[in-house]
């Protein structure tokens, strides 16, 4: 089943700066896909497309067969985990608590989480072995 599709996508910053164009690309269910480029090439510009939080400058993006530009954008974060190398804003973040953050989207308007948010925080904390450091604050880890 195709879960993410481009048709003829172009993306980049304006019609003047297209870093990728005419991108044909299908990501199915139970595949690992991996994007490998130089830098400045447009891979992080290409993926904040697929993902709704940049607009392409031709073509088109769907998510589960629909245009990602009719969906909201928190049923997009609900289908899409999207983690970059940018440093938070906040350094003073604990890893539980940046790991939280993943749950958010599923969470009510005031972002209270529930106890089945608080268990998949947890498989997720143990599927990436990194229990020895939820306590950690992101200043004191390497990117």
């Amino acid at each position: 089943m195709s879960v993410l599709k481009t048709e003829n996508l172009a993306v980049g910053f304006s019609s003047a700066k297209i870093l990728m164009k005419s991108v044909n690309a299908e990501l199915r269910t139970g595949r690992f896909v991996g994007l490998v480029g130089q830098n400045g090439v447009g891979k992080s510009t290409f993926i904040k497309t697929l993902c709704g939080l940049l607009t392409a400058q031709e073509g088109e993006v769907l998510l589960e067969g629909k245009s990602i530009g009719k969906f909201e954008q928190k049923e997009i974060a609900r289908k899409i985990a999207l983690v970059l190398t940018d440093r938070p804003s906040s350094l003073h973040l604990s890893v539980l608590e940046l790991v939280s953050m993943g749950r958010y989207p599923h969470s009510n308007w005031l972002g209270i989480l529930n106890q089945k948010d608080k268990e998949k925080i947890g498989e997720a904390i143990t599927k990436m072995e990194i229990s020895h450091i939820t306590s950690k604050k992101l200043f004191e880890l390497s990117d």
